[in-house]
């Protein structure tokens, strides 16, 4: 009985995943597909080295789950988890540092995450889910980072934002409506200057992937796939500016590396992914982080030094830490356009 169970639960896991390509909606499935990979491998060797199955019907169903497992895990989890996130400036520049921290909207400890944050003293701070009581930190924060670019135009304060030591340069807000209820992406734009460079920032905070009984109407693209799509329109439409190519893509994706999603943005959104398999959530003091779901993406003209994690600071995310610089010392031109 087992056997059959084992069987038909792996088939349904792994038509899930590959489904994922056709439903968006199966993708949820991919998210923890390292576990679940695990999982079958070690039980069909477990099976198959340790039990003996002697039944040639069952041996090779087990044989063929394992093949599979083997081989899905080879193709969609093993290269996030061997590729490095380290890289070196072909010429020496300075090096920017930028952290990315969803800092949970109903996060008491301000204190904590003000005091790592100014420790840690990056250029540039994103936050995400900073409502009301993130208030306290981002006043504590203002003592260094003065300047504040939120997702929407309005003067209210967005819960995606960019906190920088410097003025920026231009910004935008590219949430349309509400962002608190998820009716549209949730991303803030802005260019800086850095020692005679230029830097363009695009803190983002992606929906939730699309749970149908809980997310209407079921039948219609989920909210993610709406952010995704929004999200890589304002990118592209970046192409002609010279900004492009020095471009950081920052935030909460909710997106693990080996998802659908994750890879089909790897190859639409044009700046490169340099996370690869830190976890990230969730964070919780009696939780481990098991899934990578923060990341960020740099335009061609930036080189990334090193990707780390942060500590628990009271949210569910672990902040990311990203060290970076340009590539080449040709300074960056920006063409004239509105905030």
């Amino acid at each position: 009985m087992f056997l059959i169970v084992f069987f038909i639960s792996s088939l349904a896991l792994f038509a899930a995943s590959f489904g994922a390509h056709f439903y968006d909606e199966l993708d949820l499935v991919n998210h923890f597909a390292p576990y679940w990979l695990t999982a079958q491998i070690g039980l069909c060797a477990l099976l198959l080295f340790i039990r003996r199955e002697k039944r040639m019907g069952a041996m090779a169903a087990i044989l063929m789950i394992f093949l599979g497992a083997v081989g899905t895990f080879s193709a969609r989890v093993l290269p996030d988890l061997t590729t490095t996130t380290h890289g070196t400036a072909q010429i020496a520049a300075r090096t920017i540092s930028l952290v990315s921290f969803n800092v949970s909207m109903d996060n008491t400890s301000w204190r904590e995450a003000a005091d790592w944050l100014l420790k840690t003293n990056p250029d540039f701070v994103i936050l995400l889910e900073a409502t009301k009581l993130a208030f306290p930190l981002i006043g504590e924060l203002q003592t260094k980072y003065p300047y504040l670019v939120d997702c929407l135009p309005a003067e209210t304060i967005c819960p995606t934002l960019v906190l920088s030591k410097t003025p920026p340069l231009r910004s935008k807000g590219l949430a349309s409506i509400d962002p608190f209820d998820r009716q549209s992406l949730s991303a803030a734009f802005a260019v800086f200057g850095i020692e005679g460079r230029q830097i363009g920032i695009v803190a983002t905070h992606l929906s939730r992937p699309k749970i149908p009984a809980l997310e209407r109407p079921w039948n219609q693209p989920g909210k993610q796939v709406r952010d995704i799509s929004d999200l890589t329109r304002f990118i592209h439409s970046l192409k002609d500016d010279p900004i492009y190519d020095d471009l950081i893509v920052a935030g909460d994706f909710n997106l693990t590396p080996w998802s659908v999603a994750m890879r089909r943005l790897d190859q639409t959104l044009g700046p490169a992914r340099v996370t690869r398999s830190l976890p990230t959530w969730p964070a919780l003091r009696w939780t481990v982080p098991i899934l990578p779901i923060d990341h960020a993406f740099l335009g061609a003209g930036l080189t990334v030094h090193k990707v780390s994690n942060g500590p628990a600071l009271g949210s569910d995310h672990i902040p990311i830490v990203i060290e970076l610089s340009h590539r080449n010392a040709a300074p960056t031109v920006s063409k004239s356009q509105p905030g």
